[in-house]
């Protein structure tokens, strides 16, 4: 598992409950190709230990990449860093995917 650079937050809404949580600090994560989708794994160390795992078939996590991409026309530019990391990353899956 890798650290996390920077901050992961997640929640989950229930009808009877809620949960808010973010990753940082002393937090990893992980992703993995798995069957048809890819698989990501965080968690949390220290006193407030706690565990997300997040599966998403390969059509739903195009299908958030495009409507992510989308979103982008319409917001505020991503630093460079950030883009070019982002670059880089798409760049890999591109090549991954042959």
């Amino acid at each position: 598992m890798k650290p996390i650079e920077d901050r992961v937050e997640i929640s989950i809404d229930f009808p009877d409950k809620f949960y808010r949580g973010a990753f940082e600090g002393e937090s990893r994560y992980d992703a993995q190709a798995e069957g048809d989708g890819l698989v990501m794994h965080f968690e949390r160390g220290g006193d407030e230990k706690r565990s997300v795992s997040v599966h998403l078939h390969h059509n739903v996590l195009a299908g958030l990449l495009t409507a992510w991409a989308e979103s982008l026309k319409d917001a505020d530019p991503v630093d460079r860093r950030n883009a070019a990391d982002l670059r880089s990353a798409l760049h890999a899956v591109e090549k991954a995917l042959g």
